[in-house]
């Protein structure tokens, strides 16, 4: 039996924090978290209650922020 989760992320880019509702499946990753909010898991870093995580580990309750990397080439 797969079970859904809704949490909330918070999604941080060049300062500004959007909170976006997500559900999740027990099995679901961080790679696949990043994916339902429509981010590319190659230029975010994701954190769980302010603690870096891998990308392939599997979604933990907690406080979720993804940080959008951004450059600007200077």
């Amino acid at each position: 039996m797969n079970t859904e989760k809704n949490m909330t992320v918070f999604y941080d880019c060049d300062g500004k924090v959007t909170e976006i509702p997500v559900v999740l499946n027990e099995k679901d990753t961080y790679e696949d978290l990043t994916r339902k909010i429509g981010q590319n898991s190659e230029t975010v870093l994701v954190f769980c209650d302010g603690q870096p995580v891998p990308l392939d580990d599997v979604v933990s309750a907690g406080k979720i922020t993804i940080l959008k990397v951004t450059f600007d080439g200077h």
